[in-house]
């Protein structure tokens, strides 16, 4: 069994406050803080969760009470706590990257969905926050709806727009993305030359396009 010292030790390495691994996760602080300190053991489905969120960091707890550094070029997110896992890795990879990232084939919508308004908007702010980030996203053709405060939008032509796969550029990282009706799955490639040569089309795509009009979001919409 996964022991409070471990996943100290795990957040620690990580550089994580107990809020963005609950976030992250998919459990409440609450939870976490008292697994981490020995409060309570954790319940089966809260120390899964954490588990599968380590070993997505790269990290794996060992027989002797610690952790070891695994890295994986390829890493899996999938559902809600996975879709917010991702997000969250976007943040913390622009904050020691700060720049440009890129998102092609963007339907603003499924982020709402599948991480609420509330959640969506606290990630937004954080990345925001982040000195010198800046964004450039494709979205469909007539789409005027925008979330991300801090960043740019082009149209696709609505024929070659493909729904429900959006692809993330972001550092040294290439993230490919599907949404269906009930799920939501995430493979993040950590591979510069892949990063890089999928950057390469974006920016053909993008400055062929023209700017399209931006609009408030309608709250309501989505709530």
């Amino acid at each position: 069994m996964i022991t409070a010292g471990q996943l100290r030790a795990a957040r620690a390495h990580l550089d994580m406050s107990q809020d963005d691994v609950a976030i992250a996760s998919g459990i409440t602080k609450s939870t976490l803080s008292n697994i981490e300190r020995g409060v309570t053991d954790g319940s089966l489905r809260s120390l899964d969760a954490l588990k599968q969120f380590y070993e997505r960091q790269g990290l794996q707890f060992t027989d002797d009470d610690g952790i070891k550094i695994v890295r994986s070029d390829v890493l899996s997110y999938e559902g809600v706590a996975g879709f917010n896992a991702f997000m969250m890795d976007v943040i913390e990879t622009m904050e020691k990257n700060p720049g440009t990232y890129c998102v092609s084939n963007v339907d603003e919508t499924n982020w709402l969905r599948w991480q609420g308004m509330e959640q969506a908007t606290k990630m937004r702010d954080r990345i925001a926050a982040i000195p010198g980030i800046r964004a450039h996203i494709l979205v469909k053709e007539g789409d005027n709806t925008t979330f991300a405060t801090y960043a740019e939008y082009r149209a696709i032509p609505s024929d070659v727009f493909y729904n429900n796969t959006s692809h993330y550029m972001y550092a040294d990282k290439l993230a490919l993305i599907r949404f269906t009706p009930g799920n939501v799955t995430v493979r993040v490639l950590h591979n510069r030359d892949f990063a890089e040569s999928f950057k390469l089309m974006f920016y053909r795509f993008w400055d062929m396009l023209a700017v399209p009009l931006h609009s408030p979001l309608e709250v309501k919409k989505y709530a």
